[in-house]
């Protein structure tokens, strides 16, 4: 035993921890909830978006797929929401960065080849973190507003 552990400031700093993780599993619980997703679902809701976000094709989705492994996104995330959004983004974008670039194209691959060259800094991961969790949580939160209103006309017609 440490002797900073008898000093009564850390026993009060862990109990304050303690009440911070509840609360954060808490929160982690509710949201993944409310996204109608299961805690083993998370990965794949958030692959599956980030990969229509950056417009992977089929390859790209399985090698962004092997990278989320080889990365061990699962283990450190440890389904939580947030963890496992900041992690595959990260995984994501440098998928994104080596990934070939169209030649010709539209607008779009054009928009798409700019953003390759500027995809692995704190802003783009920070943007596609945010659009990729309200991809994901927009549609758990579509469902339930939908079976909300659903239960509210049921009521309103008795």
């Amino acid at each position: 035993m440490n002797p900073w552990e008898n000093d009564p400031a850390y026993a009060d700093f862990r109990v304050l921890a303690q009440k911070l993780e509840a609360a954060l599993s808490a929160s982690n619980r509710l949201l993944i909830s409310l996204a109608s997703l299961t805690p083993e679902a998370v990965l794949p809701a958030f692959k599956t978006a980030q990969g229509q976000i950056l417009g992977f094709d089929e390859h790209a989705m399985e090698r962004f797929a092997v990278a989320l492994e080889e990365k061990r996104v699962v283990t450190l995330s440890q389904n939580n929401i947030f963890m496992t959004c900041i992690l595959s983004s990260a995984v994501a974008l440098s998928e994104f960065k080596v990934q070939p670039q169209k030649a010709g194209g539209g607008l779009l691959a054009k928009s798409l080849n700019r953003l390759r060259q500027h995809s692995t800094t704190s802003l783009s991961l920070g943007a596609l973190a945010w659009a990729s969790f309200y991809t994901v949580m927009g549609k758990g939160l579509l469902v339930h507003v939908k079976q909300r209103r659903g239960r509210q006309k049921v009521i309103r017609a008795r």
